[in-house]
């Protein structure tokens, strides 16, 4: 009785080393090592923005970057698709909407930016700080520009998808609201140029009163 607790015993810790010996190998040891694949499709970087679009997270360079590369990226297999694709017309307005959608959201993200650098107004408390101020002017004048460029060209494919909006039409959740934003920046409902156009007149005319500002003493206390 006693040989047969002890043989069992011996088995068990003989099980137990081998275990550790187990947790404790090294990648080395095994005959491949597993990899991250690299991002390589529209799809792919468009879904890092979705992820990264937190209120509360302060990444719009980031997504800004996302998109980018997502905007010069080739667009996964058709079968991949965000919808269902069935012929060729279709998988080329579906590219059509990604693109007006990115663009769009590449347009809002150095709106954005823009603001950072912007201020309501001038006030004679602020003349302390107006070559910072000056500066923030300056960075946020190229952001708004770049936001143009984007708009444009969301604006642009926007109305390219309107010509076949009443043969095509793709179906899915996350599509479908693309194509109604789609339909909303081709009507003039969004109009980021317009509110572009007014934070750049409004943006020389804060200069102007910063200008004003620096040439007249301040008050004294």
């Amino acid at each position: 009785m006693k040989s047969t607790t002890f043989g069992r015993l011996t088995a068990l810790f003989l099980l137990v080393v081998l275990a550790s010996a187990g947790l404790m190998a090294d990648s080395d040891d095994f005959g491949f090592k597993p990899m991250r694949r690299k991002l390589r499709y529209v799809e792919e970087f468009y879904g890092l923005f979705a992820q990264n679009h937190m209120p509360a997270t302060d990444s719009t360079e980031q997504n800004i970057w996302f998109l980018q590369v997502a905007l010069n990226s080739p667009f996964v297999h058709p079968v991949q698709a965000l919808c269902v694709i069935r012929t060729e017309e279709e998988h080329a307005q579906y590219k059509r909407l990604l693109r007006s959608r990115i663009a769009f959201l590449i347009a809002q993200g150095f709106m954005q930016l823009g603001y950072r650098y912007d201020k309501e107004d001038i006030y004679w408390f602020n003349l302390e700080f107006a070559d910072e101020l000056a500066k923030g002017f300056r960075i946020a004048e190229h952001y708004y520009k770049e936001a143009i460029a984007y708009w444009d060209e969301a604006r642009r494919v926007a109305s390219e998808i309107q010509r076949y909006r009443r043969t095509i039409r793709l179906s899915g959740g996350v599509i479908e609201a693309i194509q109604d934003e789609a339909r909303r920046i081709h009507e003039g409902d969004i109009n980021y140029r317009k509110i572009i156009d007014f934070r750049l007149k409004d943006l020389e005319k804060k200069r102007e009163k910063l200008e004003r500002a620096g040439r007249t003493p301040a008050p004294g206390p």
